[in-house]
């Protein structure tokens, strides 16, 4: 969009530029549809409908990355380690239905209150709701929360305190939860992807879910994704990191 057009844009009533981003995105996520009333979205997509008071565009696209593997179905059991809003573990929610489980992992206070909202609005779908981080163990570590997608045990604005935070790991959920399967973990946990995934060698050792990982978060001056490579490798997995524009996924699966 050019100067001119952002300004044509950020003057249009608030009201009339969501009613253009859904025309918009309906033309360019088809066949997914959404339409916006009372200040609630209704998305649509392979069957599904979900209603959520935050903007659901880039559900679309971002499921076509993190299931382009593993799609959850009837029955299994799925962990949204950086649930964010929630969105994602709603749309798994669809697919697993009564008979199967979705836990959503969010410790940022404000992606919180987010969700939860968006959960009520789908009273038929079943989420459970972790709130502490994701570690390589259960300890006390300096967490920077944003209220947005930023949150993270590595970066924060300038002159920002962490905030100690107790942390859990997917073993602990698994058993804590009583879980008798594990069939997909989608994780976007802002660098801690190594540390998150340490903290799951149980589960991967005797439950062998498939993971999509969002891998590209630089830490150490790079990005994670070799390190979660050689993670699932040495755990006898296959996998395949597919690169998105600047961003990259690592998918991983039992060998």
């Amino acid at each position: 969009m050019s100067g001119l057009g952002r300004k044509v844009w950020r003057r249009l009533p608030e009201g009339l530029r969501d009613r253009l981003r859904v025309a918009l995105y309906n033309r360019r996520c088809a066949p997914a549809r959404f339409s916006l009333r009372d200040g609630v979205y209704a998305t649509t997509f392979q069957g599904q409908e979900l209603k959520t008071w935050d903007h659901p565009f880039e559900l679309v696209e971002g499921l076509r990355r993190y299931l382009r593997r593993q799609a959850p179905s009837p029955g299994q059991v799925v962990v949204d380690a950086g649930a964010f809003h929630g969105l994602y573990a709603l749309w798994f929610a669809s697919r697993v239905g009564p008979g199967g489980r979705v836990v959503a992992v969010e410790p940022d206070a404000g992606n919180l209150r987010s969700l939860r909202r968006n959960l009520a609005l789908n009273p038929g779908l079943r989420v459970d709701v972790v709130e502490e981080p994701l570690w390589s163990e259960v300890a006390e570590v300096g967490f920077f929360p944003q209220g947005n997608v930023a949150s993270s045990f590595f970066w924060s604005p300038a002159g920002q305190a962490a905030e100690p935070r107790r942390t859990t790991t997917l073993d602990v959920i698994v058993a804590s939860l009583s879980l008798p399967r594990l069939d997909f973990v989608k994780m976007d946990v802002e660098g801690a992807e190594v540390h998150a995934l340490r903290g799951a060698e149980a589960s991967i050792l005797k439950l062998r879910p498939c993971f999509a990982v969002a891998s590209y978060h630089q830490v150490d001056g790079g990005p994670t994704f070799p390190a979660v490579e050689a993670f699932f490798r040495a755990s006898g997995y296959g996998c395949e990191t597919v690169s998105y524009g600047v961003e990259c996924m690592t998918y991983g699966w039992p060998g």
